[in-house]
């Protein structure tokens, strides 16, 4: 899932200064510099042996959440081979110290809410004392005062909230255990200890899953997060809801068909895969127990890589398991069930953070 795939205004980038900064910094340094080189390289030519090493990646703090949302493919799926886990700070350090020189970002989520764990504010702050931009995306349910202050002073530079409705009666729809007024407060918080910290970051961008009962509420939406002090909102498209005998997305998606995702339209397979797939040459994803698996949308641990708690960084980035995949990808990637039963992005129309 790319983080900044969206147009910013000029006042936004303003506010990202810091991080443009930081990355700017971070884009210098040698071994980061050649090693993204290497890789562009290598993913030009398609070549299934990567020469330079992952250059951000998707690290799950936790796999647990404190939701059980309707929509989301925890409640949907089940999952039962994801064992809830919880990374701690040893577990963190040891995978961190192999990725640390090449890392221009890392995204602090992926199957859980990454507030339920403790540990998380002392790795932002380690990420960020390498000038390695930090982000996470929260349901916002958790986001009290002390949380806030957390964050803001761990150094985290993008958080994105998930409000998905402009009216609390709507949002207990889809987040029948949240509670809208909460997640407002935590906007305030996190944008008043910004003041109070006299920083910048992060930068808050509030998103919203548009659905069927919300589609109607977006300008509501919007003006209650401004108000609360967000940076930006985005309107995204639901990118997972299992068609089976036992649930009907329809009821959940919008009428309007812009916010409708390609992976709801019923595309060809021609036009599935009609894009080339870059993440297994850029990006990987690790589990709360070091797992790594090719891409975010692997909720059950389908293809393991390997694991980074154990085994180095460059044994996983091209060994058996993730060579063939790039392999399959290149030629027959109707024959992964990732990428042909659960990718929203088989025709690069992204999805959305839940």
């Amino acid at each position: 899932m790319r983080l900044f795939n969206r147009s910013f205004s000029l006042s936004q980038l303003w506010r990202l200064r810091w991080c443009i900064g930081k990355a700017f910094l971070r884009f210098m340094n040698p071994t980061v510099f050649f090693n993204i080189v290497r890789v562009c390289y290598s993913k030009q030519l398609r070549l299934v042996h990567v020469k330079g090493l992952p250059y951000y990646v998707m690290l799950e703090p936790t796999s647990h959440c404190n939701l059980h949302c309707p929509m989301c493919a925890r409640t949907i799926l089940g999952v039962e081979s994801r064992k809830p886990t919880q990374m701690d700070i040893s577990t963190f350090n040891a995978i961190f110290r192999k990725l640390a020189p090449y890392q221009m970002l890392i995204a602090f989520w992926n199957f859980g809410e990454p507030l339920l764990n403790e540990d998380l504010f002392e790795m932002i702050r380690v990420a960020d004392r390498k000038r390695i931009i930090s982000a996470i995306t929260t349901n916002g349910v958790l986001l009290d005062e002390r949380k806030a202050s957390l964050l803001v002073g761990s150094g985290l530079d993008y958080i994105a909230i998930s409000l998905d409705a402009g009216r609390p009666e709507t949002y207990r729809k889809y987040r029948p255990e949240g509670k809208f007024e909460t997640v407002v407060s935590g906007i305030e918080f996190l944008s008043r200890e910004r003041r109070r910290q006299q920083r910048g970051n992060p930068f808050i961008e509030v998103t919203c899953l548009v659905m069927r009962d919300n589609e109607m509420e977006l300008d509501i939406l919007k003006a209650i997060a401004m108000r609360s002090g967000a940076d930006k909102v985005s309107f995204k498209k639901v990118s997972f809801v299992k068609d089976t005998m036992a649930f009907d997305p329809s009821s959940f998606l919008p009428s309007d068909p812009r916010f409708l995702s390609s992976v709801h339209k019923k595309p060809s397979n021609k036009a599935r895969y009609k894009s080339f797939c870059r993440i297994p040459w850029e990006h990987m994803v690790i589990n709360a127990d070091g797992t790594v698996v090719p891409c975010c949308q692997d909720f059950g641990n389908l293809e393991p890589m390997g694991n980074l708690a154990t085994d180095s960084l460059e044994n996983i980035w091209n060994g058996e398991n993730f060579q063939k995949i790039r392999e399959k990808i290149l030629r027959t990637p109707h024959e992964i069930e990732l990428c042909s039963r659960w990718c929203s992005e088989r025709d690069f129309d992204h999805g959305t953070f839940i």
